[in-house]
């Protein structure tokens, strides 16, 4: 055979890039292999969470069993602040859902998976308070077929921030290493409606259980029932809205940390005080038994339970984006 001349000097060409090995078993994307979430501290705090979930009614029963409670009673407050704190869990876990980083059907399985483990806490708490003071709570063993509800509850949080995830292009990335927004595909909108799908059948399965828990013979009429769901489901949507967007941009889009915690904190409290003067006009008064201050330590639990997880994830170099590129 004659000699064929080789077109190439082999001696000048670069030198081959290295080989990068990773595990059989790592099945993220080589681009979120070195993901900085801070996986400890958030994993702290869903304990911390789940234990607040399941404390909080033997607890509270405990310090009202500590003698007659006054309107002042520093008792009342820790209470009331530890409600607040248990209230931002849906909001949390939705910006989380929508907002956060990675592909979305991780997201949506890892919030689903801690509203679960969260909700099955605070049912068990609450059934541990029943059984050791002898009462009788809303959310305790002998009204189980609630916890049925909490899907469709947890996605009406959810709904006022998808308009800004799917039209705006609204997430939360690492500083510096943000990519081009995905569009909403034909798969998620699919996925999305056999979610709501499967959600409000859980809503219908949970009536269709209520006779295994009420006296022989009772029963709530189906029309009550889809009424009782709305009325929880659009308060929860309101607070998404008004709440939810504003406090995703104060912590994770300006300059300063402490700008953003400052900026949160005077937007919940401007929404307290102007619910509270609305309800005073249209009431002639206070309407209530219950003193605003206590509400006021409510919303200040709600505060500090949002921004304290989100604050901690902007500490670790996540920002809000948006548009078409980060």
């Amino acid at each position: 055979m004659p000699d064929i001349d080789y077109p190439y000097d082999a001696s000048n060409l670069p030198p081959a890039p290295p080989i990068k090995w990773r595990p059989i078993n790592d099945y993220r994307l080589p681009d979120e292999a070195e993901s900085s979430l801070p996986w400890g501290w958030l994993t702290g705090l869903a304990i911390g969470f789940a234990l607040l979930n399941f404390n909080f009614m033997p607890v509270a029963m405990a310090l009202r069993g500590g003698g007659p409670i006054g309107p002042n009673d520093i008792r009342v407050y820790l209470v009331a602040f530890g409600l607040g704190a248990i209230g931002a869990e849906p909001g949390l876990l939705a910006i989380a859902a929508v907002f956060g980083p990675g592909t979305a059907w991780r997201r949506h399985l890892l919030a689903i998976l801690l509203v679960v483990v969260l909700t099955y806490f605070a049912f068990a708490g609450n059934s541990l308070a029943e059984s050791l003071f002898s009462m009788t709570t809303f959310y305790g063993a002998q009204n189980w077929p609630f916890a049925l509800l909490v899907p469709i509850l947890f996605y009406s949080c959810q709904l006022p921030l998808w308009p800004l995830r799917s039209f705006f292009c609204w997430r939360i990335a690492e500083h510096g290493k943000a990519k081009n927004a995905p569009r909403l595909s034909i798969a998620a909108i699919l996925s999305a409606t056999g979610a709501i799908a499967l959600a409000l059948g859980a809503v219908r399965l949970g009536h269709n259980l209520m006779p295994l828990v009420l006296p022989a013979g009772a029963n709530i009429d189906a029309p009550l029932w889809w009424l009782v769901v709305g009325l929880w489901a659009a308060p929860i949507a309101v607070i998404s809205l008004v709440v939810l967007p504003v406090f995703t941009l104060a912590i994770f889009r300006t300059k300063s940390p402490l700008w953003g915690v400052l900026g949160a904190a005077a937007w919940s409290a401007l929404l307290f005080e102007t619910a509270i003067t609305i309800v005073r006009l249209a009431s002639g008064g206070w309407p209530t038994a219950i003193p605003w201050h206590l509400l006021a330590t409510i919303v200040a639990g709600f505060t500090v339970g949002l921004i304290l997880p989100l604050l901690i994830v902007r500490l670790c170099g996540y920002r809000l984006f948006w548009g078409g590129s980060g």
